[in-house]
């Protein structure tokens, strides 16, 4: 190879190679995109496409929205309304430490009444009720619905893999009709586990002999220590149009909040876990 032809071939790639080097630099520059959890590829050390690994939970990125299955109206007497609804989680292990929600309230002619606003907290596959009393209307009441705020995917919590649902009940339940035919129930509420709770929610339902609802009224237990049996009445200040047959009570407690879960005698559980970037 002659010398004439050895320099040109240098020159030749000395070009290219700066060519290179400047095709390289302005890819990294202004079109290279490092792998994260956003980029609809399945990189990293991901277990499905953007999830799994160090990004969200596989799981996590299925969750549903809470369903309503209905809502409807109670009256009490005179201008007053209990408002109850029955809200589904479909979700087999995420729950939601609290949802915002709001009433409203519509007169025959589906003018708006009014609006009743409340925040509530939901377990994995639970199904509740969500109650407002003693809510006034200048008119009477025809519908209601209830509207519930999506929640964004990383509120959505956990109960640890260990963690073993606390036994809290309602017993000796009773349903009495005073002097005045107003009807109050009474009965027990069971903190059998090992834990203290700072509150406790008693969700009584009044049915009629064809096991209709006719009324809801809700009370809360405070502090109620491990083992502690604690005595729950509720009263309603009206009489009822129709039989009141029996009443059911369903218990409920926020196994989210750590300020309500405390172990006796000891420090707070981990018992949930917090949206994180791991399955």
């Amino acid at each position: 190879m002659g010398y004439h032809l050895r320099k040109q071939l240098t020159i030749l790639f000395i070009i290219f190679f700066s060519l290179f080097l400047i095709g390289a630099w302005v890819y990294w520059a202004y079109f290279y995109v490092a792998p994260n959890c956003f980029d609809s590829k399945q990189n990293q050390d991901e277990v499905g496409v953007d999830c799994g690994g160090v990004c969200i939970s596989c799981e996590r990125t299925t969750i549903k929205q809470l369903k309503i299955l209905w809502a409807k109206s109670y009256f009490l007497k005179d201008d007053f309304y209990d408002l109850a609804a029955s809200v589904e989680n479909p979700n087999s292990n995420y729950g939601l430490s609290e949802f915002n929600y709001v009433f409203k309230y519509y007169d025959s002619a589906d003018n708006l009444l009014g609006e009743k606003r409340g925040v509530d907290f939901i377990m994995p596959r639970q199904t509740k009720y969500v109650v407002e009393g003693n809510i006034s209307a200048k008119l009477p009441v025809s519908r209601v619905e209830l509207i519930i705020d999506d929640s964004p995917k990383e509120k959505w919590l956990r109960l640890s893999n260990d963690f073993e649902t606390p036994k809290i009940f309602a017993h000796s339940i009773k349903l009495d009709f005073m002097e005045n035919g107003n009807a109050e129930v009474s009965g027990i509420i069971k903190n059998d586990s090992n834990y203290d709770f700072e509150k406790i929610t008693a969700v009584v339902i009044l049915e009629d002999s064809q096991k209709n609802i006719v009324g809801f009224n809700e009370t809360e237990a405070r502090t109620v220590m491990a083992g502690e049996d604690r005595y729950f009445a509720v009263l309603w200040f009206s009489k009822f149009s129709t039989w009141v047959e029996r009443a059911t009570v369903e218990i409920s407690t926020n196994l989210f909040s750590q300020e309500n879960f405390n172990k006796r005698y000891g420090v707070p559980e981990k018992f949930q876990e917090m949206p994180e970037a791991t399955d």
